[in-house]
């Protein structure tokens, strides 16, 4: 089954999704990923970055906006706490500025965009008939409910 124009994503009980649903102004989607930049030279000896991403989108599931916030990581990414308590700490701050916000399954239109240094998006593949966010390793396809592999 092809890619909708609206990606379906649910992620009650997920440790990928730290939270989406709907606020005062549309939808949300946000999590905190180990990733590098995007001009990073493929040493993945070295540590990167954990990336706390907020990403909101109109009720129709339109892309309006991408915040990230880029904290190093310690050794080969692992969540030593300083580093990753700190990304969760900033994307908190982030959430808390939208307004009215409510958890659930959203619906969105693949996007890929630049921030921070950082590719962020839902990605489209149409000849594999999927979607990726990028940097949490997660792929939604048919059936189209939400559900997701990693």
């Amino acid at each position: 089954m092809p890619i909708p124009a609206a990606v379906p994503i649910a992620g009650e009980g997920s440790d990928h999704l730290a939270e989406l649903g709907r606020h005062a102004r549309g939808q949300h989607l946000a999590y905190v990923a180990h990733g590098y930049p995007d001009d990073h030279d493929g040493d993945y000896r070295r540590p990167g970055f954990w990336i706390a991403t907020l990403h909101t989108f109109t009720f129709d599931g339109a892309h309006l906006s991408t915040t990230v916030i880029p904290v190093p990581a310690g050794e080969l990414g692992h969540k030593r706490a300083s580093s990753y308590d700190t990304a969760r700490s900033e994307l908190a701050t982030l959430l808390e500025q939208l307004g009215g916000r409510e958890n659930g399954p959203i619906a969105v239109q693949p996007f890929l965009g630049s921030r921070s240094g950082f590719s962020v998006g839902l990605i489209a593949y149409p000849e594999y008939d999927c979607a990726d966010i990028k940097h949490l390793g997660i792929r939604f396809s048919d059936p189209w409910d939400g559900g997701y592999d990693t």
